[in-house]
């Protein structure tokens, strides 16, 4: 037999290589849900520690942990009409007195319980999401929303020196702050969600990324100058969105890719169904919240949670073949994203046989190698090649009948299994789906 030519290359610099267990199942226990080892501890930055004791997380968290949704108008959930979120934690769902929504010159003077009266948006179906996993409503914690995204702005508008958006984030955690230490409780900013990004269509992915890592850098430096907290570790939530160009799309993945960043991606939303042009229906904003919430937990929690991307790759030159294994804290599984066919969009094609995946050559890039796919464990993807040739890029996401939407691939994990949400009598899934992104092979 001829020697095999095999090339292993580590694509995340928190590849486990000194013996850690991995995570193998998702564990349900007291309305708990947290992801547990072989030897039941959970993840806790990413080493095995103790199990999370009974209450959840609620030794993590203050009695007032506030929850901060920043944006545009997919952050604020415009062209939503249902309200699909409902009060379901009493009076542990709480936001200011002056509404969800929030800017820098609202004075809200008290907390009151969610109403619900406004339009499904992220922030309210991340707290729900939140609530139900961490199981903080039965001990007397309170989680508090506010949402101060704007429509059609662009991350040079949410910048510390352009003043107005920025402080609509600051004033509210001062706000909440002063609320909760007049009546004698402790307060905790738990993390911000950041949807925004279509309206930077055609800025470099760079000056993106540089831009919104200043804005994580100012918000924890006036936080903690509020509340004289170390505020080194807070989380961003964000999603990858779909209709803002190549450039933005890979400057979130690269983010949230990143092990040190502290951005952690809820969801790409190519699976959700779109109104018009920009903004989705009710349900889809409920589905992008929930995975915010869902993630939010996971990083509460201390689990080294990292999108569903590429964590290592194996070629087999002899064989012909690349095995890629991919960061999950479920199972692999391929699925066609369910996207109504009233969708602006349209719905998917089921028929892609590389679960749109492709292997290319740089000179050749119409010319996919991949012939055949198959699920091998847990974690890992073989992709058999018709040929391995100098140059060969790994890309995952098709543009769908000339949609510029459509990043799509029919890979996901098995989460929903566990992490879902129940609305007039149907079952939604929450799983972690794939994102777009590419990477040289050779």
């Amino acid at each position: 037999m001829p020697r095999q030519l095999m090339r292993m290359v580590m694509l995340c610099s928190h590849v486990n290589n000194d013996g850690m267990k991995k995570i193998i199942q998702l564990k349900e226990e007291m309305d708990i849900l947290y992801p547990i080892t072989e030897d039941g501890a959970v993840m806790r930055r990413g080493k095995p520690l103790s199990k999370i004791p009974f209450g959840g997380i609620n030794h993590l968290l203050s009695d007032v942990n506030h929850i901060v949704g920043a944006g545009q108008s997919l952050g604020a959930g415009s062209g939503s009409l249902v309200t699909i979120t409902t009060n379901q934690f009493g009076d542990s769902d709480i936001v200011f007195n002056t509404g969800l929504s929030f800017n820098k010159d609202s004075v809200p003077t008290s907390f009151i319980t969610n109403p619900y009266s406004t339009t499904e948006n992220p922030s309210t179906a991340a707290a729900s999401a939140f609530l139900r996993m961490s199981g903080m409503a039965g001990v007397g914690k309170k989680l508090l929303s506010s949402n101060c995204s704007v429509g059609a702005t662009t991350i040079e508008q949410w910048l510390k020196s352009a003043d107005d958006l920025y402080n609509g984030i600051i004033n509210g955690v001062r706000h909440a702050y002063n609320i909760a230490l007049a009546s004698g409780q402790t307060y905790r900013l738990l993390g911000v969600l950041w949807t925004q990004g279509e309206h930077n269509n055609g800025s470099g992915k760079d000056d993106y990324k540089s831009k919104l890592i200043s804005i994580r850098e100012d918000i924890i430096a006036d936080v903690e100058a509020i509340t004289g907290d170390d505020y080194s570790d807070l989380p961003v939530i964000m999603y990858e969105c779909m209709t803002a160009g190549d450039s933005i799309y890979q400057a979130h993945y690269e983010l949230v890719s990143d092990p040190t960043s502290h951005f952690y991606c809820g969801a790409p939303i190519y699976y959700l169904k779109y109104n018009d042009q920009w903004h989705l229906d009710s349900l889809s904003y409920k589905k992008l919240g929930s995975s915010y919430g869902s993630s939010l937990f996971y990083v509460m929690a201390g689990i080294n949670y990292k999108p569903l991307t590429p964590r290592s790759y194996m070629l087999n030159t002899t064989e012909r073949y690349l095995d890629v294994t991919f960061n999950t804290i479920g199972k692999l599984v391929f699925d066609v994203p369910e996207i109504p066919s009233d969708s602006f969009y349209g719905q998917m094609n089921g028929a892609l046989p590389t679960k749109g995946f492709f292997v290319y050559s740089s000179t050749a890039t119409n010319l996919n190698k991949i012939t055949a796919v198959e699920i091998i464990s847990a974690d890992t993807v073989r992709f058999h090649l018709n040929s391995v040739v100098p140059g060969m890029k790994f890309k995952a996401g098709v543009d769908e009948g000339g949609s510029f939407r459509f990043k799509a691939t029919y890979l996901r994990d098995n989460v929903g299994d566990r992490v879902n949400f129940v609305y007039n009598g149907n079952l939604y899934r929450c799983d972690n789906w794939c994102p777009y992104f590419e990477f040289n092979v050779i």
